[in-house]
């Protein structure tokens, strides 16, 4: 009787699934589905471009082909979720256009996506996916128009009945730390083996260049043993990287150097009509951008929407001004957009310069209002371009000297303390007073500073002055936001001081003719009275005090 129990008991534990982790999958076939939508293995699944109308996505020779982001973002989606958390996806793709990427995503609800991997090269990938996610995303993120052909898709995922299996370890993660001054951290945190990308922005010190991204803690003040890195390797470990930085001099030159690029310079990818990458060289380099095919010796781009531009090469120094010169087929009402940086988001503005046309074939000069030795050129609508005449800082040699690294043997970050203070934490005045005494700022070293009010309809603060307008409280503030140079190698860190203002209104002031009155004896035991609820005076010699008789 025991032996049977014993039985009975493993037939139970084997029945129920116990100490095992149940799983199933589902596989979506793209090159035999032949709809944007539909059911596969119980999972309903949507495709879609973001930003136009779905079409027929799917098709027998390339599966599913997801457009890039500036073609709508091409997109395949879950929209019922897996019976249980899903624990593996496998898509085999490839590169229908260019180099696409993408990524894929996973969500407990089916409208709140997190991003679980991105930057992922077409290609046979397994993903393991961690998490309680029940829904599952794959997007085309690439910024260009990329295509991404995806043949079979296999998604695994827990299913219910059994001991549910213990979950993945988290990912072991680093720290890379990016120094951009000392006592400056911008931290990314990395899963084990991603590939370590530098910051997108340059960090910038008052006084130097920046010349690149070290691991070394030291750099020779000329600079000698150092190389920029290009190639920060793999997170395998806590990693910092420091910024360098070097004092410029340029000698000789002077003026200015104008160079020319034509419509007819340029040399498109292809020669078939449309919209083509294009490249041209020139003495500072090489220019590239999108643009019409065209050739007719001109350069045809057209509003953002493909990231239609022109990128320029980086000059020897500073641009100047870029003088335009387009044929008849450019339209009126144009504005040309000069930017600091290639984005494929339609520009508004450009933080370099812009112009309006406001006739057809108009050639004019844009001076660029931000120092840049590279720019790249938008326009709001079909422009044509014959010529491009480019201004810039003439010749000369630089040199770099007196290099400086952020870490802690390099730069040196000094408090400023007792040098940088309000001579009060707090201050009351009233309006229109002549006496009112307000805390004044010490400022040793002269750092530059911004003032600012906390109430701006109460006082107003402009240089250091304060200007009351109306009663209440205030708080003033002082702010340094750091990187001034004290010398080649210190710098004072930031440092904002406040006090606090309480402001009084103004005195009423009485009108018309005041009297004082008088207790002691003026001359002759006479006395000057004053009668005060009217203001009425009275001489002391009178006999009485008839406020209507005896006004005086």
């Amino acid at each position: 009787m025991k032996h049977l129990k014993l039985f009975f008991a493993l037939f139970a534990m084997l029945a129920l699934g116990v100490g095992n982790a149940w799983g199933e999958e589902v596989t979506f076939n793209f090159k035999t589905i032949a709809q944007t939508s539909g059911t596969t293995g119980g999972i309903s699944w949507e495709t879609g471009k973001t930003g136009s109308a779905s079409t027929t996505l799917c098709n027998s020779t390339n599966g599913l082909v997801l457009y890039g982001v500036t073609s709508g973002g091409g997109y395949f989606q879950t929209t019922s979720p897996t019976s249980g958390a899903i624990t593996n996806v496998s898509i085999t793709s490839s590169a229908k256009k260019n180099t696409p990427k993408y990524t894929i995503y996973g969500s407990t609800d089916g409208s709140t996506w997190t991003s679980i991997e991105s930057g992922i090269t077409a290609g046979t990938n397994d993903h393991a996916i961690t998490g309680a996610y029940t829904y599952f995303k794959i997007a085309n993120t690439t910024a260009a128009t990329a295509q991404l052909a995806i043949t079979t898709l296999t998604i695994t995922y827990e299913t219910s009945g059994g001991e549910t299996p213990d979950p993945e370890p988290d990912p072991t993660q680093y720290t890379i730390k990016w120094h951009t001054a000392k006592g400056v951290t911008t931290d990314v945190t990395l899963n084990d083996g991603a590939t370590i990308n530098k910051p997108a922005t340059d960090p910038t010190m008052t006084g130097y260049e920046f010349m690149g991204w070290t691991a070394s803690c030291d750099v020779a003040s000329d600079g000698s043993d150092f190389t920029a890195l290009t190639d920060f390797g793999t997170a395998d470990s806590d990693k910092d990287f420091y910024a360098v930085f070097a004092v410029a001099t340029t000698t000789g030159g002077g003026g200015t150097t104008t160079e020319t690029l034509k419509g007819s310079d340029v040399t498109y990818s292809s020669t078939s009509s449309g919209y083509k990458s294009f490249t041209a060289t020139t003495a500072s380099g090489t220019w590239t951008g999108t643009a019409n095919y065209n050739t007719q010796g001109y350069i045809q781009i057209n509003k953002n929407s493909k990231n239609y531009h022109i990128g320029s090469p980086v000059f020897a120094s500073n641009v100047k001004s870029i003088k335009f010169t387009t044929t008849n087929s450019s339209a009126a009402n144009r504005t040309f957009y000069i930017c600091s940086s290639n984005s494929t988001a339609e520009p508004t503005s450009g933080d370099l310069g812009s112009h309006k046309t406001t006739t057809v074939n108009e050639s004019f000069t844009i001076d660029l209002t931000t120092d840049a030795k590279q720019f790249y050129i938008y326009s709001s609508g079909a422009v044509y371009i014959s010529q491009i005449d480019v201004t810039y800082s003439g010749g000369g040699t630089t040199t770099y000297d007196n290099y400086i690294t952020t870490c802690a043997s390099g730069i040196e970050y000094i408090e400023l303390g007792d040098d940088f203070k309000w001579s009060a934490a707090e201050a009351e005045v009233t309006i229109d007073a002549t006496d009112n005494v307000f805390p004044t700022l010490t400022n040793t070293h002269n750092v530059p500073v911004t003032y600012s009010c906390s109430d701006e309809t109460i006082a107003t603060i402009v240089d250091g002055a304060v200007t009351l307008k109306k009663e209440g409280t205030v708080t003033i503030t002082a702010k340094y936001a750091g990187g001034t140079s004290a010398g080649t190698d210190k710098e004072y860190k930031a440092k904002t001081v406040t006090y606090s203002l309480k402001v009084n209104k103004a005195v009423a002031q009485p009108t018309g003719t005041m009297y004082v009155k008088v207790t002691d004896a003026v001359t002759d035991g006479e006395y000057l009275i004053v009668y005060e609820a009217d203001n009425v005076a009275f001489n002391g010699a009178l006999t009485t005090l008839d406020a209507v008789g005896n006004t005086i």
